[in-house]
């Protein structure tokens, strides 16, 4: 997405729809923060964003009644509005939804307002002036005013509103009372208020004669808490309110008195502009913020697939070693009962018998006579070893390098999403398939085998392969170094077979030394091949691990394009 096109030519207006779509793409694996500080970043975003757009263009002030439950926020709003609009009463929480009161021919502003819908909020058109504010009509034209729900009340939909609807505000009416004023929630969101620096008036309700102004202000000056005292409005307790009497009260006049003039119409569009700039500032902010962190998991999954490739190399090694070793001790004594049989079976100097017949059959072989027979020979003396093949060691091998992975590289965060991804049921190679790959592994190399076998036995002249061995003697060596590879003896006990038991057959003649290194070179091929196999088993387990960071991490393009809403951003302020 090209974030230039969302930009008219002042910098300021932002495409929200776009922005959400550009967040829509934004993950991260958790290894430096949890991902519950993201999330709030990006809904963050979402909303400031969308309030922008929302707001600009309109003309009105949003004011919102902010404070906790049960110290008359409402019936100071109320009295604020000059009509009786929102609920008063003991019962707790008297405001279950958001009462809004706006100008009589300002239906439409309310259209597309985010977060709420027409059923989630009570909608007031001013009517006219009602009580002791004659004055009301005539300066609230620009003006909407809300009574929010309790910013601690015991439901969680109703706090997340009354946070939604200070995103909204361009100024806040700040209410507490002489036994809520200490609690901490309604503190934490005065505090809040004075560290954004959006205007506040502060209510001080339900005063009585043991508490004076200088003792409350001195308590929020203790919790760093800077109150303005030209806004503070300390309103005596009066028993059973009405709206006549809280509209009548000298407090209640001064403050409505004051909130009209500092919010005026004269005044509304200077204050309008800088909460939009404000507003800009922290959406830059909060933009900074999630670029930050999306970076430092970016550097911080680079360092963990660095760790995961050694963590590989060093395991990798270490169970094909141990492959080899369990296998070669396991397999070493039936290999030389079989490199017996081989030579006994296919030596055509040893019985004389099986050199007439050889001697017979060999001419037919050169003109493809009794080669079907052969190559059936050969796939069943494939699907012998095939049997013999235990995969329980690689099963072992693998689920020891999962086991290390989740030991060393897990993030000690279970709710990372790292942590869940690396444990899922499609990450781990099942035993079912390393026992294909592992078969997959023996097609491969039994074709290659099949193919280099015709190779040399093609390159060789009949006289020569007739001097030297059958071609029932040269396949017989080559199904032996294949049993020898894949059933673990590895390069050790390869060299013991060429050394004991070919070289004996061999003379110094150059036919026979082309042989022998041929068989040399075949066998070590083999055995480079079939480590390569296993290796390349593992290295699909380790780029299923590195595929857990790579879906994990935010593309590169989004950065971007976040670092270029960022510079707008800047820019318009």
């Amino acid at each position: 997405m090209n974030i230039d096109s969302h930009f008219h030519h002042d910098g300021m207006t932002l495409k929200a729809s776009d922005i959400a779509c550009l967040l829509e793409s934004i993950t991260i694996p958790g290894l430096t923060v949890s991902t519950d500080i993201v999330d709030q970043l990006v809904e963050t975003i979402e909303k400031r964003s969308a309030i922008l757009d929302y707001k600009r263009g309109k003309g009105i002030l949003w004011v919102v009644f902010i404070g906790g439950t049960g110290t008359g926020k409402s019936t100071l709003f109320n009295a604020l509005c000059g009509e009786e609009l929102s609920a008063t009463g003991v019962e707790r929480p008297k405001t279950r939804k958001p009462v809004l009161s706006i100008p009589e021919e300002g239906n439409l502003i309310t259209d597309g307002l985010p977060f709420l819908n027409q059923d989630s909020i009570e909608i007031h058109p001013l009517k006219g002036v009602v009580g002791k504010v004659e004055h009301v009509a005539k300066v609230r034209d620009h003006l909407a005013l809300i009574d929010s729900p309790d910013v601690d009340s015991l439901e969680v939909a109703n706090r997340q509103l009354a946070e939604d609807l200070y995103l909204l505000s361009d100024a806040v009416v700040f209410v507490t009372s002489q036994e809520k004023y200490a609690d901490d929630t309604p503190s934490q969101f005065l505090f809040r208020i004075r560290e954004e620096g959006k205007p506040c008036f502060f209510l001080f309700n339900k005063a009585d004669k043991e508490i004076d102004k200088e003792e409350v202000l001195s308590f929020y000056r203790g919790q760093g808490i800077i109150v303005d005292e030209e806004r503070f409005f300390f309103i005596p307790y009066i028993p059973s309110p009405s709206f006549e009497s809280i509209s009548a009260n000298p407090a209640v006049a001064h403050f409505t008195s004051l909130f009209f003039q500092v919010l005026g119409d004269e005044t509304s569009t200077k204050v309008i502009r800088t909460e939009e700039t404000r507003s800009v500032g922290i959406l830059k902010a909060t933009v900074d913020r999630l670029i930050e962190i999306i970076r430092n998991e970016m550097r911080a999954g680079k360092e963990w697939l660095d760790k995961l490739d050694s963590l590989f190399v060093e395991t990798a090694e270490e169970m094909i070693e141990k492959l080899e070793a369990d296998m070669r001790e396991e397999n070493q004594e039936y290999l030389k009962r079989e490199i017996r049989r081989v030579f006994r079976k296919y030596d055509i100097l040893a019985k004389p018998r099986r050199y007439l017949s050889q001697l017979l059959r060999t001419p037919l072989l050169f003109v493809g006579i009794g080669r079907s027979e052969s190559l059936q020979s050969r796939q069943r003396d494939f699907r012998k070893i095939r049997k013999r093949v235990d995969s329980n060691p690689f099963i072992s091998g693998v689920h020891r390098i999962n086991r290390l992975v989740l030991e060393r590289l897990s993030p000690d965060d279970e709710s990372a999403p790292l942590y869940k991804k690396i444990r899922g049921g499609e990450i781990a190679l099942s035993e079912e398939e390393i026992t294909i790959r592992i078969l997959k592994e023996q097609e491969e190399l039994a074709s290659w085998l099949e193919e280099t076998f015709h190779k040399l036995t093609e390159n060789i002249s009949a006289g020569k392969k007739f001097g030297i061995y059958s071609t029932s003697l040269l396949w017989g060596v080559m199904i032996l170094f294949f049993e020898i590879v894949v059933l673990g003896g590895g390069i050790t006990l390869l060299e013991a077979v060429l050394d004991t038991f070919i070289a004996p057959f061999v003379t110094k003649g150059s036919a026979e030394l082309f042989a022998y290194h041929e068989i040399q070179k075949v066998a070590h091929e083999m055995n480079r091949r079939y480590r390569e196999g296993l290796l390349s088993m593992v290295s699909e387990q380790k780029e299923r691990y590195r595929s857990c960071i790579s879906d994990l991490t935010t593309p590169e393009s989004t950065v971007e394009n976040l670092e270029m809403l960022s510079q707008r951003l800047g820019a318009s302020r």
